[in-house]
């Protein structure tokens, strides 16, 4: 059984890690990012250049496309996110407004209800229904 102490250091262990993922994935996530990769890749192309067509291959499809590939698709994921946030807004926005629409209506429904009530009482004519 765990104490109270260390529920406690497990919710700021949780925490800690939740901030440090959120900021780099936030850090990684961008397209400066990408062209960092980028010349960091192309520069050690400098230091070590591949042999033969086997070698360039290795090079690209290992090195440069899985390096710059994390940033973009952090990039695209970031921005498809803030695209369905938006459709989110918009979409409760409308629905809040038809909301308020349909409780205006069936207010007026209650009044007119009411009203016709009203008339037939005076009118006796059936139970005001």
């Amino acid at each position: 059984m765990i104490g109270l102490g260390g529920r406690i250091i497990a919710r700021l262990w949780r925490r800690s890690n939740d901030w440090l993922a959120d900021h780099l994935a936030a850090m990684m996530a961008t397209m400066g990012m990408f062209w960092v990769l980028v010349g960091l890749t192309w520069g050690s192309v400098i230091l070590s250049r591949p042999k033969g067509a086997q070698g360039w291959d290795l090079f690209l499809v290992s090195i440069f496309f899985q390096g710059a590939a994390l940033p973009v698709l952090g990039y695209i994921s970031n921005k498809q996110g803030d695209r369905m946030v938006a459709m989110l807004k918009e979409t409760h926005d409308a629905t809040m407004q038809e909301l308020a629409e349909i409780k205006a209506l069936r207010a007026e429904v209650d009044d007119i209800n009411e009203d016709t009530d009203a008339i037939r009482k005076q009118e006796g004519i059936g139970d005001g229904r």
